[in-house]
């Protein structure tokens, strides 16, 4: 019934609204609205969280918890669309398996309930696609960004110049340089400063599995590699057999 009213189902209301007493619907509170009009046009102007959140606190503005913004602080707004007047019931997730709520979680649309102008608009529905936008495509350009990369030689490799280990990593692509994977030293920009420079991933790789191919493949390693192997294989199923033969007495 109060969904039908869009009347505010309990909590504390989204930053940027209170609840009137006597009607039980949302109101705008015009001091947080604005906190909430300067995120959405400093996100669509192409500022980061940090530098959203660092404005926000400077003039003034908490959470609506009183606290300060933070790195998560943004989020939820950035994604509500009540900003828009669109009353919304029912969207959450129901609780996990600990009882808890994960906000970043909804409901499928058919079972959520939204009644355009239910509330009092903050944001307008432009503003609000062209942010829901930005943040697709910036999740998208993240998720390249941490494709998973293979690194055969990591842990393999001994720095010549202080004796630790190479380690692969990877540096993101941008509008003027590709994605750049390499194996490194572990101590290069650690305690030591290891001078030693990062070696391109493809170049050592091909080289190591060249001169592995070579070895592998020649008519002469074929044979003792195979016997080799095969004494391996004796070997584990004399110990097998013998672990069977104490576990049956015991």
């Amino acid at each position: 019934v109060n969904a039908s009213k869009c009347l505010h189902t309990g909590g504390k209301p989204c930053l940027g609204y209170d609840v009137d007493p006597q009607t039980k619907k949302l109101i705008i509170n015009e001091f947080e609205a604005e906190a909430v009009r300067i995120i959405f046009k400093r996100y669509i102007e192409g500022e980061s969280y940090t530098s959203i959140n660092k404005e926000l606190n400077s003039k003034g503005y908490t959470t609506k918890r009183g606290l300060p913004f933070g790195k998560n602080s943004l989020y939820e707004i950035l994604h509500n669309e009540k900003y828009t007047g669109i009353y919304t019931y029912n969207k959450s997730a129901s609780k996990n398996f600990e009882g808890k709520f994960n906000r970043h979680q909804t409901k499928p649309d058919s079972e959520i309930i939204r009644v355009e102008g239910g509330v009092p608009a903050i944001i307008s529905k432009d503003d609000f696609d062209e942010v829901q936008k930005k943040l697709m495509s910036r999740k998208n350009k993240a998720g390249s960004y941490t494709a998973k990369q293979d690194y055969l030689l990591s842990n393999k490799i001994v720095c010549g110049e202080c004796g630790s280990t190479f380690n692969g990593c990877s540096r993101k692509a941008n509008e003027t340089h590709p994605l750049y994977v390499s194996y490194r030293c572990s101590k290069r920009n650690r305690d030591i400063k290891c001078k030693n420079p990062e070696v391109r991933r493809e170049l050592i790789e091909a080289i190591v599995l060249k001169k592995l191919s070579d070895i592998i493949f020649d008519e002469k390693t074929v044979p003792l590699l195979v016997d080799r192997y095969n004494e391996y294989v004796r070997t584990k199923n004399v110990e097998t057999a013998h672990q069977l033969e104490v576990n049956s007495a015991e």
